[in-house]
């Protein structure tokens, strides 16, 4: 199953990331933020016999976002294992919108075919429902319960938005859902998870970050 990431502080270690890019060998992606707009870059291991090669660029790529003026804003990185959609073109991650981007991980039950992933499927979808351009509103009942609808119980989704807001949709944080500290791999610091009626748990960190992995 995909590893998604929400890196909301310092720069992730080589070692960690390295051992996402192995575990999870179709390729890897980053949605950040320049200048006020979200940037969307993917990297392929098409060819896995140059993944190292194919990995060290990815890293650069990262730690050179990392250590530019957009480095202090959150991003969102993303290595899949493909179940649907074979091609480069369905790393994520994905633009809902210009302004409001997400990363995925499980399998979206009813989407999703050899041509197309399950992603790439429902973010379309999304993109159909008017004023999708922020993370405020996924904040609206209506669209929250329209996601879980489809979502189910398994599926994990973080969105980030132009302006550095982000949501983490889940039904069970308890079940999958591990934040991990860059030093210590434990709890990170100041981290506030709210569990709101019926569905959403929003988890927020500062100065670390988030990961969503499912445990096998």
């Amino acid at each position: 199953m995909c590893i998604a990431i929400l890196n909301n502080g310092k720069m992730l270690p080589k070692k960690k990331l390295q051992n996402c890019w192995n575990n999870n060998d179709d390729g890897a992606g980053i949605l950040y933020i320049q200048d006020g707009k979200l940037q969307v870059e993917k990297f392929s291991n098409a060819v896995a016999v140059n993944s190292t090669q194919n990995f060290d660029k990815f890293f650069k790529r990262y730690t050179d976002i990392k250590s530019s003026a957009s480095g202090f804003m959150p991003m969102l990185l993303h290595f899949r294992i493909a179940t649907h959609g074979f091609s480069d073109d369905y790393l994520h991650p994905f633009l809902v919108s210009d302004d409001l981007g997400l990363v995925h991980n499980g399998v979206i039950s009813g989407f999703g075919s050899k041509e197309l992933s399950d992603t790439a499927e429902f973010t379309q979808l999304l993109g159909t429902m008017p004023g999708m351009t922020n993370c405020d509103m996924l904040d609206i009942a209506f669209i929250e319960d329209a996601i879980y609808t489809f979502i189910g119980a398994s599926n994990k989704l973080i969105f980030l938005d132009a302006t550095g807001e982000y949501r983490i949709l889940t039904r069970k944080p308890a079940n999958g859902l591990a934040i991990i500290g860059l030093a210590t791999i434990a709890t990170p610091k100041r981290c506030v998870t709210t569990a709101l009626p019926l569905y959403t748990a929003r988890v927020h960190t500062t100065g670390i970050g988030a990961i969503l992995t499912r445990r096998t």
